[in-house]
């Protein structure tokens, strides 16, 4: 049953509200139509909705629609309502999306639009109204006749330059002088949009477009879903910086100032960093030829102990050997000292050298051992001239000096690749730990000056960038305590 207090259910001679929720069930209902599985329910103001047990569907495009009649015709639905006669497609996938496909009013031959009834015989809609019956001619070509939609300008293309392309304004209309009321409109301004908007006003606005050829599509639609599309292209001329050669060529001559600015930054950073990599090579050049010459009195002073001590113990012949040999020492010290590298074999030679006046010295408590791996080319591999001389000479005169037996010294040259090799400097002797003990319970402030001489070298061949060299030392009795004396590895690495 359909009441003013909406839908409700004659069962068991009861009246009882549908066991569904919700606020359509209570609204004002007009007419009520049955088919197979649905009620179809017509409200006042709301519109229509299909109801049975399980649910309710809204037809949301009948919504503020007084319904006085409904047919349901086919695949459609003719209403009568109090805005003309609409006739609805129903959308069998989702029926509360159905659209009102056609529509009348008093401009299409009804005597007003406040419907009460209506009825549907073949091409014929009867219109039952306040004031008598109209008879309206489905078939006729009146209803099927598109509305006449134009653009106020004569020309098809619209050119804008400079300011008028800041904002540009198009207005259109329809000639439908009685019908103007049901027309509906929508644009789309192409590429930009390709959606259709709905609007109102007959005039429309663009602002800000990007330089190009624009198409602005218009389509009205009247009440019987008749449509008709207008079109109108715009042409917006780009300012000069907007053109496509200054575009490309913007960009480009950016570009090339850019890498201009940048190649004369980096030239600048080049040659002053070529520079100071000059200066810092000629100051290590200089300091490294200092440091050398800081050497010769060290080696003269330690020599001429040793020769003055076989004299006082009047052993002339060993005195004749020892000052034949610091002789030879001086000579090769002296040309060596005024390279900054010399070869492996001469290194050796210098080497041999030294350790054979400092046995001579030792009276043979002292050994030595030099080792050279067969992979290495000592006559063409090069090394940081009189380097190993103050190693060797801290491993005799702090490793061995303090040793009550014999002493042995041993000088190993391994292969690494063919720019970098190893050298260990291996003495059994009382261990760098105690020797620095030693000296620092000792009232006079002593420090090797051969080895402050060494540091400072190596530092400064790092530096130089010619030579990458690592320099360790470590006392044996740390990783095994029946050990004892100093090892010291380097590491050399020629990058020049």
């Amino acid at each position: 049953m359909a009441g003013s207090d909406g839908l409700s259910l004659f069962k068991n001679d009861s009246i009882v509200k549908p066991k569904l929720k919700s606020n359509l069930l209570d609204v004002p209902i007009n007419y009520i139509v049955a088919n197979n599985t649905n009620l179809l329910v017509g409200t006042d103001g709301r519109g229509v909705y299909y109801f049975n047990e399980n649910e309710l569907v809204h037809l949301k495009n009948t919504d503020g629609l007084i319904i006085e009649k409904i047919i349901e015709k086919d695949n459609n639905i003719w209403l009568a309502t109090n805005e003309g006669v609409k006739k609805i497609e129903k959308d069998s996938i989702e029926f509360s999306n159905s659209k009102i496909i056609d529509a009348f009013y008093e401009e299409d031959g009804l005597l007003q639009s406040n419907t009460n009834d209506i009825y549907v015989d073949n091409n014929y809609l009867y219109v039952a109204t306040d004031i008598g019956i109209s008879k309206i001619d489905l078939s006729s070509e009146i209803y099927k006749k598109p509305p006449e939609l134009y653009f106020k300008t004569e020309k098809d293309t619209l050119i804008f330059t400079n300011g008028s392309r800041d904002f540009i304004s198009i207005s259109f209309s329809a000639l439908e002088y009685v019908n103007q009321e049901h027309l509906t409109y929508q644009y789309r301004l192409l590429p930009s949009q390709k959606q259709w908007i709905t609007t109102q006003a007959k005039t429309l606005n663009f602002s800000n477009l990007s330089p190009k050829l624009y198409t602005i599509e218009v389509k009205a639609t009247d009440q019987h879903n008749n449509t008709k599309i207008k079109k109108q292209y715009l042409d917006v001329i780009p300012a000069w910086w907007q053109t496509t050669f200054n575009k490309i060529m913007a960009p480009i001559f950016l570009f090339l100032c850019f890498l201009l600015l940048f190649n004369e930054v980096k030239s600048r950073i080049r040659k002053k960093e070529q520079n100071k990599a000059e200066q810092e090579k000629k100051v290590a050049g200089l300091e490294l030829q200092a440091l050398r010459s800081q050497m010769n009195p060290h080696f003269v002073h330690n020599s001429l102990n040793a020769i003055q001590y076989f004299i006082q113990r009047n052993e002339v012949e060993l005195s004749e050997n020892y000052l034949s040999k610091f002789s030879q020492l001086i000579r090769l010290f002296f040309e060596y000292s005024r390279r900054q590298n010399i070869t492996i074999k001469e290194e050796l030679e210098l080497l041999k050298n030294y350790l054979d006046i400092e046995k001579l010295r030792f009276e043979d408590k002292l050994n030595y051992t030099i080792k050279v791996c067969d992979a290495i080319d000592t006559e063409d591999q090069i090394i940081p001239s009189m380097l190993l001389q103050p190693i060797v000479e801290n491993a005799v005169n702090h490793g061995l000096f303090h040793k009550t037996e014999n002493g042995n010294v041993n000088i190993t040259f391994k292969y690494i690749d063919a720019l970098s090799f190893k050298v260990i400097v291996e003495d059994d002797g009382i261990g760098i730990n105690k020797s620095k003990a030693m000296y620092s319970k000792s009232s006079k402030n002593y420090q090797s000056s051969s080895s402050m001489v060494l540091y400072e070298r190596l530092e400064l061949l790092n530096q130089s960038k010619e030579w990458d060299i690592d320099y360790n030392i470590e006392d044996l009795s740390e990783t095994d305590a029946s050990k004892s004396g100093t090892q010291v590895t380097l590491f050399f690495k020629q990058l020049k």
